[in-house]
């Protein structure tokens, strides 16, 4: 099959996810849940034809290299790995860090200043000379109280398998049990979001790297 076939296989699975979330959330407000398995059955009978797809290229792969099939595929993924390999980075002081967690600490200060702000200086005197464009009613809604359905319905638009927690819990795990946690993780939220004191692992993230050049030493 060729890259056509393959493109085809992707937009399909593409499609029903999104149609699988969807109907996840209507599911949760009416209690019936024939919709979700049948576009489940439809996903898992299209990831078994895009991983046959998968095993006929690596067939085709395999005969084209032929004898030195191990060896070819051993060499490409060491020099992969040794070229995806962050040996050093410089610190601010120009020092070395060659030490797992030395770089680590170097990679959380960039993000750390990147998305800390720094204030403003005279916001109210440019805002003064405009016009108002948000209506009290519009005002009124804006300051409303964060929802369970809020939560919900955000939660249900997230990629299911998309940028896991460092827990290695993705968006999926809290779909498919969302009536055994969404108690849980809604009063969680809603502490988070109306300022309670968190957890300093509740925001944490996974930084990995993928180098652009040979032998980085530089976070930019």
């Amino acid at each position: 099959m060729g890259e056509r076939g393959f493109g085809s296989i992707r937009r399909k699975i593409a499609k029903l996810k999104k149609q699988l979330v969807d109907a996840r959330i209507r599911a949760a407000q009416t209690g019936h849940n024939q919709e979700v398995r049948e576009i489940e059955d439809q996903l898992r009978e299209t990831y078994e034809r895009d991983e046959i797809t998968y095993r006929q290229r690596s067939r085709t792969d395999w005969l084209q290299a032929g004898d030195q099939n191990t060896k070819y595929f051993q060499a490409r993924a060491t020099h992969r790995r040794r070229k995806n390999t962050v040996k050093a980075l410089l610190k601010e002081d120009d020092s070395r860090s060659v030490v797992n967690e030395d770089m680590r600490e170097v990679a959380a200060s960039l993000y750390e200043q990147l998305f800390s702000s720094e204030g403003s200086a005279g916001a109210q005197d440019v805002l003064s000379n405009i016009a108002p464009a948000v209506s009290d009613d519009m005002n009124a809604k804006l300051i409303e109280q964060f929802s369970d359905q809020e939560i919900e319905k955000a939660l249900f638009q997230m990629g299911p398998t998309k940028a896991s927690s460092p827990d290695g819990l993705p968006a999926l795990f809290y779909q498919c049990h969302w009536a055994l946690v969404k108690e849980d993780v809604c009063a969680a939220v809603k502490d988070f979001l109306n300022g309670a004191a968190t957890p300093d692992s509740f925001n944490a993230t996974v930084i990995v790297m993928i180098p652009k050049i040979s032998s980085p030493e530089l976070m930019s």
